[in-house]
């Protein structure tokens, strides 16, 4: 069982639920926004060099369907244009190969930056405690709080059901609530 399977406490005037607590959620707030600007910052970079490299691809291969459509005109100008597009789709390709590339570069750094932060947060024996005193909130008294091997930590309920909280999973939880699309977007 993981968090998600956790029935939460609603947020005030929300209509929805939320898997953390607002102090929790409070804490974590900086660091959200901080991961947020170094990972909008690299996607800014990483999506400026991607254009530069399409923009030279392109330009290779405005030249090369150049020539392509030269030799074409002696065969027919339904060959040149059919050749156009084919490699117009090509290119389109090769680019939206370079950006989902750089995206899950950035995505991966943005997950191994959230883990360091996290495990960096968690080694605070307050903010650990905070985290524990969440966990017996939500599940009760006679859950057991063990420490997991990434710095996290694991609630066992009486019943034998386990709640990770350990640094990996709060870190997908908390990615869960980014709209990455938006983050390409601001990137864009």
């Amino acid at each position: 069982m993981s968090v998600d399977d956790v029935p939460a406490r609603p947020e005030a005037g929300s209509g929805q639920q939320s898997d953390l607590l607002p102090e929790t959620r409070s804490a974590l707030e900086p660091l959200r926004d901080a991961l947020l600007a170094q990972a909008r910052a690299k996607a800014e970079r990483i999506r400026a060099r991607a254009e530069d490299e399409a923009a030279a691809v392109l330009e290779d291969a405005r030249a090369e369907v150049a020539e392509l459509i030269a030799a074409a005109r002696t065969r027919g100008e339904a060959d040149a244009r059919a050749l156009l597009r084919l490699e117009r789709a090509r290119v389109q390709q090769s680019n939206r190969a370079i950006v989902l590339r750089a995206q899950r570069e950035i995505y991966d750094d943005l997950v191994l930056r959230a883990e360091d932060a996290v495990r960096r947060l968690l080694a605070d024996p307050v903010a650990r405690e905070r985290l524990a005193a969440s966990l017996r909130d939500r599940l009760g008294p006679a859950v057991v709080i063990t420490d997991t091997s990434d710095g996290g930590l694991q609630a066992t309920l009486p019943d034998g059901r386990l709640v990770e909280a350990s640094v990996a999973a709060l870190v997908r939880e908390a990615l869960t609530r980014i709209n990455l699309e938006d983050l390409w977007a601001t990137a864009g």
